[in-house]
């Protein structure tokens, strides 16, 4: 009965597809005839359409991974940031980043004068040199990066 119309017959394929093979009721057709559209109709679906489904998402990725360029910091490098500034701020070594940030309101800097690591230790209450310079390091090299990304681009145009 579950194969009599082509409406139950997609149903069934779908039960089918959820893991409810009902080999029982396939049986009934004949054992070949069972096992041959078992095994064409879980070559078709799980092979081909997993394997349609991986290729697009590892073309998504590389198409990603392209246009963010060698720089850029993967999972794990990330992972290992956020773990050391929470051992940071755990261990009062290190001062958070909004706490820095809210040390400095937009319209409270000169943006013709660039921080520099006592105004860094003058106005963010707990913050070591060490963190400041790498914070004002790292805020060059971005700088750094950017300018020459916007240079490239007016070279194209």
């Amino acid at each position: 009965d579950a194969f009599a119309t082509p409406g139950r017959a997609a149903c069934r394929c779908f039960n089918v597809l959820m893991g409810d093979l009902g080999w029982d009721d396939l049986q009934i057709a004949g054992r070949f005839s069972a096992f041959l559209w078992m095994s064409q109709f879980m070559v078709l679906i799980y092979l081909v359409l997993l394997n349609m489904l991986l290729a697009i998402i590892m073309d998504t990725y590389s198409k990603v991974k392209e246009s963010i360029g060698e720089s850029a910091e993967t999972l794990w490098s990330q992972g290992y940031e956020i773990y050391r500034r929470w051992q940071g701020r755990i261990k009062r070594t290190r001062v958070s980043l909004n706490a820095i940030l809210q040390a400095f309101p937009e319209t409270d800097h000169d943006s013709a004068r660039p921080i520099t690591v006592p105004d860094l230790e003058t106005k963010v209450q707990g913050i070591r040199t060490q963190q400041a310079l790498r914070l004002l390091g790292q805020c060059y090299d971005d700088k750094q990066e950017k300018t020459e990304e916007e240079a490239d681009i007016e070279d194209v145009e």
